[in-house]
């Protein structure tokens, strides 16, 4: 008599479960997108969180579970597989972004956060910031959320006259575009603080910028922004906090690819808060959707699988996994993704 394997039988029952909560998750936030009554969107809103939750559960189950003892050659494979996973999974990303606003941003005495979102043609940030400012509204309040884009649109070079510039068209605060040096302390204070006197308590102040060209050509405003600009704004964050508590600031810096390794700006890609450092990151955020030619480009290229199978074989791996993800959904990608290491499909 063959034995079961208690310990499959259990990781198919979590997948299981996976998958179901996976549908129910998304089936809830396309009921909250879609909902026409106010008054509901909050309890939507607590019904999505709460499934994420129990998702996050299971996760950590099925991880735990990899763990054991019995999980022997397959972990070993199972990790060398993960590590060649896209990185679609944004759990961890978004509990980054809600500690680092617990502890960095929510403060009496004011709270700033410099928040980075590399390669996020790929990782699709500005899903990303669409979720942060439904969770911010539905936490500080509609009326209390004040948002600023000054990014770029086009292949024009992002220069601080042009950043100013643009960033004070928001406030009302006409900003004289200068040479191509640094702009005069004074003035990029003059804008600060009338950015941050605008905040009542309470407030939050999104600022979203984009960088979608050449990164070594940028280097020298990155440098401005992050070391100069930055540094004002909290300041100026500061001054207005000190008469109303809970002012509070995120600057969400999304470049257009991956930072080279060479770019001398690693060290200053994290939060910062004025009175208390601290080194860390969130980024690769993950939301875009994958169409079925890129599901087939990585298994061609990534997957390690694909030496087995011809072309047609590869096509029909590729749009199975994308009608199952229902049109690529980022999550289901991963999961099918996941189930075919499992599975080990044969050609």
């Amino acid at each position: 008599m063959i034995r079961p394997n208690l310990t499959e039988l259990r990781r198919q029952e979590l997948e299981t479960s996976y998958r179901l909560l996976m549908e129910r998750w998304a089936a809830a936030c396309h009921q909250r997108d879609t909902t026409l009554n106010a008054a509901d969107r909050p309890l939507l809103q607590a019904q999505v969180d709460d499934l994420w939750e129990q998702i996050g559960r299971v996760d950590r189950k099925l991880q735990e579970l990899a763990q054991s003892p019995d999980g022997g050659d397959v972990r070993r494979q199972q990790q060398n597989w993960e590590d060649q996973l896209p990185k679609i999974d944004f759990q961890e990303a978004w509990l980054d972004f809600q500690a680092i606003y617990g502890r960095h941003i929510n403060r009496a005495g004011g709270g700033a956060a410099l928040i980075l979102a590399p390669d996020f043609r790929t990782m699709c940030a500005d899903l990303f910031v669409q979720r942060m400012v439904e969770w911010l509204t539905a936490n500080v309040g509609y009326n209390k959320l004040r948002r600023a884009a000054a990014g770029i649109d086009d292949y024009t070079p992002l220069t601080p006259h042009l950043f100013l510039r643009r960033l004070g068209s928001n406030f009302g605060h006409a900003f004289e575009d200068g040479a191509q040096g640094a702009p005069p302390p004074a003035q990029v204070r003059a804008l600060t603080d009338k950015m941050c006197g605008a905040l009542g308590q309470g407030h939050v102040l999104l600022i979203e910028v984009t960088v979608d060209v050449d990164l070594y050509a940028h280097e020298p405003f990155l440098t401005w922004l992050l070391d100069d600009f930055w540094a004002t704004l909290v300041e100026s964050l500061q001054r207005a906090a000190a008469q109303y508590a809970y002012a509070k600031c995120i600057l969400f810096l999304a470049v257009g690819r991956r930072p080279p390794a060479t770019l001398p700006l690693a060290a200053r890609y994290c939060p910062l808060h004025a009175y208390e450092p601290q080194q860390r990151q969130l980024a690769q955020l993950p939301l875009a959707r994958w169409s079925e030619e890129e599901i087939r480009e990585w298994l061609a290229n990534c997957s390690g699988l694909a030496d087995r199978w011809d072309n047609q074989t590869l096509n029909q791996k590729a749009h199975a996994i994308y009608a199952a993800s229902i049109d690529g959904e980022p999550l289901r990608v991963r999961y099918e993704l996941d189930r075919l290491f499992r599975q080990r499909w044969t050609a």
